[in-house]
């Protein structure tokens, strides 16, 4: 589900974002270690590499976390498009 929402909202933006912020769920993240830390699913970095797009985790129980990081409230701006190289 996580999957497909990334490729639909690219397809619907023609783009990709350059930096996603993720709030630990396990659909992303494997393990949460020390600090920022985290290891990611390999299916998620998977994606990620595929749209090159760098995730970032929230620490957890800090929901404002989101927020102060992206002032747009959450909205993704897009940076590239992902037909662009590089």
């Amino acid at each position: 589900m996580v999957f497909d929402a990334h490729d639909r909202a690219f397809a619907l933006f023609k783009g990709a974002c350059q930096r996603g912020i993720y709030d630990n769920m396990k659909t992303a993240v494997t393990t949460i270690l020390v600090g920022k830390e985290r290891l990611y699913n390999r299916r998620f970095l998977q994606m990620c590499s595929h749209y090159l797009v760098d995730p970032v985790a929230c620490t957890p129980a800090s929901g404002w976390e989101n927020r102060r990081r992206c002032p747009s409230r959450g909205r993704a701006t897009m940076g590239r498009s992902e037909h662009q190289e590089g």
